[in-house]
C-alpha cells in the first residue's frame, strides 16, 4: 500500500519545481498553489503533453495501430485558443492535478464512485458482484498459490451467475484487462478488439489478475438490445446539457463508431478529419499531416453502417415512426444523463448501456479521448455551412469554461461542489471513500453495493 501511495504523497513536494517545466512562463506559485497569471479568458493558459493517469481509455482501446500523436501534426492553429478544445481539456487535468486532494467531481471518474454516484441519483448500475484486492507479490503466497485462489474465486462467481458476469480492473482503461464469462466460453475484450484470438481460459484470467495485481472488480454482464453486440452510448456533457452522442458497437473485428446527436438528424464520419492536441511547444490543437491522416483512416474504428445501426435503440427511437420500446429507454436514458450531468456541472462525459432493464451506467470520463485528439466537427450553425472544427470547445466557453470549472486557480477549481448534497457512507463521507484511487478499496465496493461475503483479500 505504502509503495501506492508514495508517488501521491511526493506530489505536493515535486509539483512546485515541475509545473514551471511543464508550463514555462506561464504559471506563478502562489502559497503553493498554480495560478494562472491572466486567466484562461485571455489565453494564457499554458498546456503540456504529458498522458493522462488513469484516463488513457478514451484513445487507446479506439485504434488497432499506432496512436496519433501531437506531433503528427502541422500547419497554424485551427482554432481561437479559448476555444480549443484539447487545450481547454490539457489544463483542466494539470490545474486538477496540482493538490494531492483532487477537486470532487474526481470522485465520480473511479469506477465505484462512478457507480455509486448513479444509485444515489435513481440511475441504475451494474449490481457489484464481487471484489477482489491482491496484496504486493513480495507478501505471504506465491504466485502460483494466488492464481490457484484466484481462480476458485471466479469458479465461485461462475457458479452464482451461470447467465455470466464481467471482471475488470478496478481502475483499468479501455477494455484493457476486461473478461466477459459467457455460458460456456470466457472472452478477453481486448483481444476482441484488436481481431485476435478472444477466447481464453479460467486460468489465463486468474494469471492475468495476478500479474496484474491491484483491485478487481466482477460487475453484473449487461446485456444489449442488439443481438449479440456490447455496445455503449456516450454522451458528452456540459453541466445537464448533451453536446453530442458517440456510439460504440463492439462485436468482433467489425467494431465501429457513430457520432450523432440526440435525434439522430445528423452522423459525422468519425476518426478520419480529426485535429491534434497541443504540444509543449505549438500550445494549440491543429490539423493532422497527411501521412497521420491516411494511418488514422487505416487503423481506428470504422464509421457505424446503416445496417450495423438499424437494430440499436438510438435509431428505432428516432425513426419517422418510432419503436414505442426503444423510445421509451432512449427518452428515460437521456433524460438520466441530463439529470446526473445538471448535478455535476461541470463538462463531463457520461457512458450508459441501454439494456432491456432500462439505462444503466458505465462511467463517467472528464478527459473525452485524453485530451488527444478532436474528431467532431459540429453541425453546421448555418445551413449548408462548413463543420465547425472548434464546436465544443465554444460550447464550453459558452457553457462557462473559465467560473463555473473553477479555471481561475488549483484553489479555485478544488473548491467546487455538486449540486446537491451527495450521501455517506457509514459516516463516511462520498469524498472521503472515493477520492484516493490507492486507499483502501473495500468500503468503495461496500458503498457501490457489494454484499460484504463477496469481499476477497488474496495475501
Amino acid at each position: 500500500m505504502m509503495g501506492g501511495m508514495l508517488p501521491l504523497l511526493l506530489l505536493p513536494l515535486l509539483l512546485p519545481l515541475l509545473l514551471p517545466l511543464l508550463l514555462p512562463g506561464q504559471l506563478r506559485m502562489v502559497n503553493g498553489v498554480a495560478t494562472e497569471e491572466d486567466g484562461p479568458a485571455n489565453n494564457r493558459a499554458a498546456l503540456h503533453d504529458f498522458g493522462q493517469d488513469q484516463d488513457q481509455d478514451q484513445d487507446q482501446g479506439w485504434s488497432r495501430g499506432r496512436q496519433l500523436s501531437s506531433y503528427d501534426t502541422t500547419g497554424p492553429c485551427v482554432c481561437n485558443k479559448d476555444e480549443d478544445f484539447m487545450r481547454m481539456g490539457k489544463y483542466r487535468f494539470a490545474m486538477s492535478h496540482v493538490k494531492l486532494n483532487p477537486p470532487w467531481w474526481q470522485n465520480v471518474n473511479r469506477k465505484m464512485g462512478g457507480f455509486a454516484f448513479a444509485k444515489f441519483m435513481g440511475v441504475r448500475a451494474p449490481e457489484v458482484l464481487g471484489c477482489v484486492q491482491f496484496h504486493p507479490h513480495n507478501t505471504v503466497s506465491p504466485a502460483k498459490a494466488k492464481i490457484e485462489t484466484a481462480r476458485r474465486v471466479l469458479r465461485k462467481l461462475q457458479q452464482q451467475r451461470p447467465g455470466g458476469f464481467v471482471i475488470k480492473p478496478a481502475e483499468g482503461y479501455s477494455a484493457s484487462g476486461v473478461f466477459l464469462f459467457g455460458n460456456n466460453s470466457i472472452v478477453d475484450v481486448s483481444a476482441m478488439h484488436q481481431g485476435g484470438n478472444s477466447h481464453v481460459t479460467i486460468h489465463y484470467v486468474a494469471r492475468k489478475m495476478v500479474l496484474g495485481g491491484g483491485n478487481w472488480q466482477a460487475e453484473e454482464m449487461i446485456t444489449s438490445m442488439s443481438p449479440g453486440k456490447v455496445e455503449d452510448y456516450k454522451f458528452l456533457m456540459f453541466g445537464g446539457s448533451v453536446a453530442m452522442v458517440l456510439y460504440m458497437q463492439r462485436s468482433t473485428s467489425n467494431d465501429c463508431i457513430a457520432v450523432t446527436d440526440l435525434t439522430n438528424t445528423f452522423r459525422y464520419e468519425s476518426n478520419v478529419n480529426c485535429i491534434g492536441a497541443p504540444t509543449k511547444t505549438s500550445n494549440c490543437s491543429k490539423d493532422f499531416l497527411p501521412a497521420a491522416r491516411k494511418r488514422n483512416a487505416l487503423t481506428e474504428w470504422k464509421s457505424c453502417t446503416d445496417l450495423q445501426m438499424r437494430n440499436t435503440v438510438l435509431t428505432k427511437a428516432n425513426r419517422k415512426e418510432p419503436d414505442p420500446t426503444a423510445k421509451r429507454l432512449w427518452d428515460k436514458t437521456v433524460a438520466a444523463v441530463k439529470k446526473m450531468g445538471a448535478v455535476i456541472d461541470v463538462q463531463m462525459r457520461i457512458d450508459m448501456f441501454i439494456p432491456p432493464q432500462g439505462p444503466t451506467i458505465g462511467e463517467f470520463t472528464p478527459y473525452h479521448r485524453s485530451n488527444l485528439k478532436d474528431c467532431f466537427w459540429g453541425p453546421p450553425r448555418t445551413s449548408g455551412g462548413p463543420r465547425d472544427k472548434c464546436y465544443l470547445g465554444k460550447l464550453w466557453k459558452e457553457f462557462g469554461y473559465d467560473k463555473k470549472e473553477g479555471m481561475a486557480s488549483a484553489t479555485a477549481m478544488h473548491a467546487l461542489q455538486p449540486t446537491v448534497p451527495l450521501p455517506s457512507f457509514d459516516n463516511v463521507s462520498f469524498h472521503d471513500v472515493f477520492f484516493d484511487p490507492y486507499g483502501p478499496f473495500k468500503p468503495k465496493c461496500l458503498a457501490a453495493g457489494m454484499d460484504p461475503n463477496n469481499w476477497h483479500s488474496i495475501q
